[in-house]
């Protein structure tokens, strides 16, 4: 069974061991359109801009992000590719403008993971996470406190003998920490695990959920009345003599103390990956539904009131598998899901806009050849997006995947051994003025695509020399291709040209 869980990549603390992260490979996809359209107040998703990916000769994952005071962005998650060895967590910082300003990799010898990010009230960062190198156990919950620079502050580590992991993080009211996790060390099966502690990072108290069977949580927040709400998983017994999984949400008191605890899903495996409050009070919850047994899991989101109520539940996606990973309320009071979709094939990072009640207004993808998935959203202004995830490339590696709307940070993922035409307004395939070809640069030889849509995504037929319709294998240097569009009816257009990891597409306007 394949499947994208941030959770399951089990790796993450208390040495000193810090170092500056040199993520050298830039991995571009750039994707015209806008991120919503629709009118009467509506907002629908349209298409994706911009998509591109950071990471070295091994692997690196996004798994949070947050726009931070300055404007500009961070994003926490890991690397395989640098740092003290095996994996290590890692904080990246990009100013307004998508420009790298920073990034640090925290860890030791064995597997150290980010999971969860957030500016704190000094201007530094909180880093949640797990660690295999220190701490008592198989693996501890690992926290890592910075100042503005990325610099490490100080570390802890939580946890028992066993299994003890943190996914989440979480400044608090009184400026200390909540982390939430889930933790083997304390009963029989697998808890939700809550761990507080005051603003320099010391122990004031530890819960674990102590229920019956097995508990994962995904998430922790403080809630208004200065209590906490988990969101994950838990196993559920169905009367016919086998478990379930079902999305759970389990509220506390200031100490940790259980004040109620909810299910949610169907008659088949359902599970949760993030919970974000709602304006109204209540909670929105994201992750996927399986419609029967051996059935593909579908996207699915759980709107409940304050107390946990279910108000309304919905499915989303294709009929292969989809996930849910991140979600938000975006400014128009509906929802935007972000996670994954094999809907052509391999998977690809996934995007779903819906209004208030969860009503589906438009999806898009985020991908090329490779396996994408995203895993930590934004809406860092009206009706414009950000998601953080990971990219498994064809070599077995991965990179931190960056994709967002028009408009935000779209320099930053422009590589720089492309030469499109600077003009691409084709009239009538005029060659004194250069509009009817497209010229590039290949670093390597790879195999490269073109392909001309319409304003709906349509492919359309072009005459092309040397064609190009099921991709050719081209060398290193420089080529052209000639793209005759004369029989097009005037318009707006987009080709997209693909070579190898790297994809760009610019928007044509054909003109009669």
């Amino acid at each position: 069974m394949k499947r994208w869980y941030c959770r399951l990549l089990m790796a993450p603390p208390a040495g000193p061991a810090s170092g500056k992260v040199r993520m050298l490979r830039l991995i571009l996809q750039i994707f015209a359109g806008v991120m919503w359209a629709g009118g009467a107040g509506a907002q629908s998703l349209a298409g994706i801009t911009w998509e591109c990916g950071f990471g070295g000769s091994g692997t690196e994952q996004g798994c949070a992000i947050q726009v931070t005071a300055d404007g500009g962005y961070i994003i926490g998650g890991w690397t395989d590719s640098f740092g003290a060895g095996g994996a290590d967590a890692c904080l990246v910082k990009l100013d307004r403008s998508g420009v790298l300003v920073w990034q640090a990799a925290f860890g030791g010898p064995l597997d150290d993971y980010g999971q969860s990010v957030q500016q704190t009230q000094d201007g530094g960062y909180i880093l949640g996470g797990y660690t295999q190198s220190y701490g008592t156990g198989d693996y501890d919950m690992y926290m890592i406190k910075t100042d503005a620079s990325g610099n490490c502050v100080w570390q802890k580590t939580f946890g028992g003998s066993d299994y003890d992991v943190c996914r989440s993080v979480q400044q608090t009211r009184d400026g200390g920490y909540i982390l939430g996790g889930d933790s083997r060390s304390f009963g029989f099966d697998c808890d939700m695990y809550l761990v507080k502690t005051d603003s320099r990072g010391e122990l004031e108290w530890q819960a674990a959920s102590g229920d019956p069977e097995n508990d994962y949580c995904l998430t922790v927040q403080q809630t208004p009345d200065g209590g906490y709400l988990q969101g994950g998983d838990c196993e559920v017994w169905t009367g016919t003599r086998r478990y379930d999984w079902d999305m759970c949400l389990r509220k506390t008191d200031d100490q940790g103390r259980l004040e109620w605890r909810k299910t949610y899903g169907g008659p088949f495996n359902d599970g949760c990956r993030a919970v974000q409050m709602t304006r109204d009070g209540g909670w929105i919850l994201a992750g996927d539904s399986s419609p029967g047994p051996g059935c593909a899991f579908d996207a699915f989101l759980v709107k409940v009131d304050s107390r946990g109520q279910r108000q309304w539940q919905r499915t989303y996606g294709s009929p292969e598998w989809d996930e849910a990973h991140a979600v938000i309320q975006t400014q128009d009071g509906g929802y935007l899901l972000a996670g994954c979709s094999e809907w052509f094939g391999d998977f690809d990072a996934y995007l779903v806009k819906t209004d208030p009640a969860g009503r589906p207004l438009g999806e898009s993808l985020v991908g090329g050849p490779d396996h994408e998935c995203a895993y930590a959203l934004l809406e860092p202004v009206p009706g414009a997006w950000l998601v953080a995830g990971g990219r498994e490339t064809g070599d077995g590696s991965g990179d931190l995947l960056l994709a967002g709307s028009q408009g935000l940070m779209p320099a930053t993922c422009l590589h720089p051994g492309r030469s499109w035409s600077d003009d691409l307004a084709f009239r009538g395939g005029c060659k004194s003025h250069g509009l009817d070809s497209v010229t590039f640069h290949l670093p390597e030889g790879c195999k490269v695509w073109l392909e001309v849509c319409d304003v709906a995504g349509r492919a359309v037929q072009i005459r092309q020399h040397p064609p190009l319709p099921s991709g050719v294998w081209l060398p290193a240097g420089r080529h052209e291709l000639a793209c005759d569009c004369r029989h097009l009816p005037s318009g707006v257009y987009f080709a997209r040209l693909t070579a190898g990891h790297r994809t760009e597409v610019q928007k044509l306007v054909v003109l009669r």
